[in-house]
């Protein structure tokens, strides 16, 4: 199908005409529904209108585009019908100067929307009498009652897709390299309105939405982290290899002995020492840490560090989630997004404090086992024997309660020594651990202020950016409320009399636009009715 571009329909007020209907990518319903025809009459006393989905600068003369309207008395029935996305695929949006024709359906990559399950999406409209009118729109049942429960809150409605607005904000220090991608998904809702006797009542439902940022920068932090991490490693290595410690650690050994006169001088022939399990321990850290989800305490960002993608959970960012609030209640307020960027950099400065203990804790899994050949001695060689101290290196720096463990195989006169060398095999592992602390210390003390380097790095520059995108991107409302003059999407004239809507949540597209700026509306429930008769 050939895209069109359509230009801005008639309107009166603040809202112009809209002629639309969303679908979503399910093979049954691309077939457009059964509607039966209804044509508004300017003299019809009651009106119902719903719209899972609503444009406000397009006007979309389809038939059949899968909305439901009702009037009274030229056409009062019920009507429940549900989405069609084949009268959506030819539609575009007008972004502006500077900036492409958006399509509205993200059928191959380039669009706005994915929608998703549509099996779950459909209006609803009935106007039983000139003083009473019912709409609703989204996940709705057959009456019109919003569907929303544990069965759907997890479905997606729509992902909106805004990477292509990016570069359309003034936002200082904006590169590709702090955010390169943006959208907005859409969780299960559903709308409706009921205008009797004069009294108006609206409801609406937002199962959830979560606003996503991709920032390589945030990726880049596995990487510069993860040499931080490797540097730990080069110098255990290091410190136990022959241009290394190793040197002062055999010749402290060697000149180790203890008295036992009259039985005999116990001491160190000869010694070596190994470091066992470097590889792995730091590898798991890089697994644990950096490349896993780190979420803030209030579960409201959720990082990826390995794909650098930011989550922000919308319904986390207010008391009491995205339901029940009051008319027109902006989400993204001032005060949201500073709260929003704040905890993006509080979450990423954790990971100074988690890869630090994270590293610490590594030690313990790292072992160091000295092999030891000994000698009993009178004068004369009495006896040979070994002994094998082994225990973590946290354990022989003293980071941990637990002490290396000591083996030792030296008998003389038919009487084991094991028991009677212990100061030996302690000063093994003061020998040890002096040596070893005098390289690993310094580098475990230094962590912290090498890590916050790193991710201040990051953090500086990204937190203003990311203030300014969700400042600037778009606006999402939910509970919007108002009036309009309802449009009979299959006729002409429509009364010109108001009517009152809800919508369940809105999304302006570059809010700086002003009256230019596209609306999509998600769950859209128009009513108009007369008051009660005086009869």
């Amino acid at each position: 199908m050939q895209a069109i571009n359509l230009p801005p329909s008639k309107g009166t007020g603040r809202r112009t005409a809209r002629r639309v209907l969303s679908g979503a990518v399910v093979a049954s319903l691309f077939v457009a529904p059964t509607v039966t025809a209804a044509y508004a009459a300017p003299a019809d006393g009651s009106e119902a209108l719903g719209r899972v989905l609503d444009l406000n600068l397009l006007d979309i003369p389809v038939a059949d585009a899968g909305f439901a309207y009702a009037g009274n008395p030229s056409s009062p029935d019920a009507k429940h019908n549900p989405l069609n996305v084949e009268a959506l695929g030819a539609l575009n949006l007008n972004l502006g100067s500077g900036l492409s024709a958006l399509p509205l359906i993200n059928s191959d990559g380039s669009g706005l929307l994915t929608l998703g399950e549509a099996g779950l999406l459909s209006s609803y409209a009935e106007a039983p009498s000139s003083t009473s009118a019912k709409s609703a729109a989204g996940a709705v049942s057959s009456d019109g009652t919003i569907a929303v429960d544990s069965a759907n809150s997890g479905a997606m409605t729509a992902n909106v897709d805004l990477t292509r607005l990016l570069d359309q904000l003034q936002v200082s220090g904006l590169t590709d390299q702090l955010v390169d991608e943006a959208s907005l998904e859409i969780g299960a809702l559903g709308s409706k309105a009921d205008k009797t006797d004069g009294t108006l009542s609206t409801d609406y439902l937002v199962a959830g939405a979560t606003a996503t940022v991709s920032s390589p920068a945030v990726g880049g932090l596995t990487s510069s982290l993860g040499t931080v991490v490797d540097g730990l490693g080069t110098t255990l290595n290091t410190a136990l290899s022959s241009d290394g410690v190793l040197g002062t650690i055999t010749s402290g050994l060697d000149a180790i002995d203890i008295d036992l006169r009259p039985l005999a001088r116990i001491g160190v022939t000869d010694s070596t020492v190994a470091l066992n399990g470097v590889d792995a321990a730091l590898r798991q850290v890089k697994d644990d840490i950096l490349t896993g989800v780190i979420t803030s305490d209030t579960g409201l960002v959720s990082i990826d560090l390995g794909t650098g993608d930011i989550s922000v959970d919308l319904s986390k960012i207010t008391t009491g989630g995205l339901n029940g609030k009051p008319a027109n209640y902006e989400v993204l307020s001032a005060t949201a997004v500073q709260e929003i960027a704040d905890e993006i950099t509080l979450a990423l400065s954790n990971l100074v404090t988690d890869l630090r203990d994270s590293l610490v804790a590594s030690l313990d899994q790292i072992d160091i086992v000295v092999n030891l050949g000994l000698e009993a001695s009178l004068l004369v060689p009495l006896a040979d024997g070994t002994a094998t101290v082994e225990g973590s290196v946290a354990s022989f720096l003293g980071l941990v309660p637990e002490e290396p463990t000591t083996n030792v195989d030296l008998t003389l006169a038919g009487l084991n020594l094991g028991s009677l060398i212990t100061p030996l095999t302690a000063g093994v592992v003061s020998v040890v651990g002096d040596a070893l602390g005098t390289v690993v210390n310094p580098v475990i003390d230094g962590l912290p202020g090498v890590i916050t380097g790193v991710v201040d790095g990051v953090t500086d520059p990204l937190e203003p950016v990311i203030e300014g995108v969700l400042n600037e991107i778009v606006e999402i409302t939910v509970n919007e409320q108002g009036t309009t003059v309802i449009d009979d999407p299959n006729s002409d004239p429509d009364s010109t009399e108001e009517g009152d809507f809800v919508t369940a949540l809105s999304v302006e597209l570059l809010p700086a636009m002003g009256e230019a700026a596209n609306k999509v509306s998600f769950a859209r429930s128009e009513v108009r009715a007369a008051g009660r008769s005086a009869n």
